[in-house]
């Protein structure tokens, strides 16, 4: 008997490397280098050409037109300026917002006496402690700095406690 050949459900491309004709939101936002919100209020009167799940397609010479067609980017970008600038400040009224000077000194605090112990116990103690022991006990030793490393690391933790 004669088998029959199943067709593929892709779509072939007209050529290899082509653009294609239609683009989604988010290609188009990168293509374009608008935001993609900027991108959605403009093609809120533009058919797209085709939709494949939630996500809709356009084709560039129509979201293109579109957009020039939008009289105020200034203003769209003046009202995202305003919306970040309300989100800084609730930030800061709820306490979220922390100074990066106080995240550098603290950082400094942390780690400086962790650098000094590193630097005695890597340089000048562990070859001599470990020169004549076997493999196992050299990890018995190495775990023992591992676990000072991660106290040192701990007081992050001890540093932000809320």
């Amino acid at each position: 008997m004669h088998k029959a050949r199943r067709r593929s459900k892709r779509r072939k491309r007209s050529s290899e490397g082509a653009a294609p004709a239609d683009y989604s939101v988010n290609a188009l936002s990168a293509l374009l280098g608008n935001d993609r919100r900027t991108i959605d209020k403009a093609v809120v009167n533009v058919k797209p050409t085709r939709i494949e799940g939630k996500t809709k397609f356009y084709k560039l010479e129509d979201v293109e037109a579109a957009l020039a067609r939008n009289e105020s980017p200034l203003k769209d970008e003046k009202l995202l300026e305003e919306i970040r600038k309300i989100r800084i400040a609730n930030d800061e009224k709820e306490n979220l917002v922390v100074r990066t000077s106080k995240v550098a000194d603290s950082i400094r605090r942390c780690l400086t006496p962790m650098i000094a112990a590193l630097e005695q116990r890597l340089v000048n103690e562990y070859p001599t402690a470990v020169a004549g022991l076997d493999v196992p006990q050299a990890r018995v030793y190495g775990k023992r700095l591992f676990d000072e490393i991660i106290e040192y690391l701990r007081s992050f933790e001890k540093e932000w406690d809320y």
